[in-house]
């Protein structure tokens, strides 16, 4: 499944703002891609040792302050539909799903509230 263009703008603004705030960005999901099947000739997508893990998130994210966490982001636009395997994963507290800037400068707000730091992102929200 393609990335729609709006999606691929929201990452690319996501990391953007992210990487100029300090922290360290990881894109997870675009390695994945459809692969043809050597023997049959058929199209699908990759998973396992092929590729990511189905339901991975889009961005995994990290703070040197955070000691070892690092928090799984998915990213969908407000219309967007979340798979039933990405799903899984935020019903399983591994990601968290992120629908517009906002969510994401919440989410890591609060990560470091939760480590009594100072968030280099509360500067950000009046833009928002």
């Amino acid at each position: 499944m393609r990335r729609n263009n709006a999606e691929a703008l929201f990452q690319k603004q996501v990391i953007a703002l992210l990487s100029a705030c300090g922290y360290t960005v990881i894109e997870v999901g675009k390695s994945r891609g459809k692969t043809q099947c050597p023997t049959c000739k058929t199209y699908h997508y990759s998973s396992g040792w092929q590729g990511n893990t189905v339901g991975a998130p889009d961005l995994y994210v990290h703070r040197k302050e955070w000691s070892h966490l690092a928090v799984g982001i998915e990213l969908k636009t407000e219309k967007g539909a979340v798979r039933k395997e990405q799903q899984a994963f935020a019903d399983k507290g591994i990601v968290s799903i992120c629908r517009n800037m906002e969510d994401v400068i919440l989410l890591i707000t609060a990560i470091d509230k939760r480590f009594n730091l100072e968030s280099k992102l509360e500067k950000v929200t009046w833009i928002i």
